[in-house]
This record gives C-alpha cells, structure tokens and sequence, in this order.
C-alpha cells in the first residue's frame, strides 16, 4: 500500500516530506482513516486502467498550458492534476453529459460562454477555451 502511495506522489508531483502530503499548499489529512482509505482505493483502482506512459505524455503536452491559465487567475498551479481526474486528459464524454478535459456540464459551459453546439465543434472540447 505504502509503495503504491509512493508511486502515485511521485508521477503526479506532489509534494510529500517525510509522510505528509499536500495539495494546493494545504496538507492532506491522511491520518484521518477515511482520506488515506479512499485514496489508496482510488489509487489501486485506477493503476491498472491507466497506461502511464501515455498520461505521462498528455501531461507533458498539456500542463505547461494549463498552468499559464492557473496563473493568470492565481489559482493554485495544483489544480491541473484535477484534468487527470476528471478524464484522464483526454476529452470525452460522462455518462451524464459531462464532457471535456475539465468535464464541464452543458449548463455550466452555457455560463461560461462556452459554444456546445457550434460549427467548430463542442468547445469544452478546447483545450484553451475549456480551461481559460
């Protein structure tokens, strides 16, 4: 369990000293039973869906567009490892309609200005738009 913990801060950067690990600047309470249990369910569940490699490559190419975004509002550069859980960095569709890198539902994207229905396609679909 530890090594699959470890394996998991390493690809995905976050910062882990001496067993404590944080997200945003804020530590994760993985001393309380039910944070260190759901993340280890989750990490277990997903390792063996998931071809490193290739996610690896997809946050090389994607991250450093991610965090000019981040930074331009001042959101924690963190916050672009929530693409890898919300669809693996890819764009795709949930089974309740949820669709993109970001998963943005139709309503929301209608908010944010997001064209679902344009010529050029669904826009939660653009990497750039979606994440702006």
């Amino acid at each position: 369990m530890k090594k699959m913990l470890f394996i998991f801060c390493i690809f995905f950067s976050i910062h882990v000293h001496a067993h404590v690990v944080t997200f945003c600047g804020e530590v994760v309470p993985l001393d309380k039973e039910f944070v260190s249990n759901k993340l280890m369910n989750t990490i277990k569940k997903n390792m063996s869906l998931v071809n490193m490699a290739d996610l690896r490559a997809r946050a090389n190419a994607y991250f450093p567009i991610f965090d000019s975004y981040l930074a331009k509002y001042g959101v924690p550069s963190d916050f672009k490892y929530l693409a890898i859980v919300e669809s693996n960095l890819k764009p795709v569709t949930s089974p309740v309609g949820a669709q993109g890198f970001w998963q943005i539902m139709p309503g929301t994207a209608r908010e944010l200005g997001l064209n679902i229905n344009g010529a050029y396609g669904d826009e939660r679909n653009d990497l750039h738009r979606s994440t702006d």
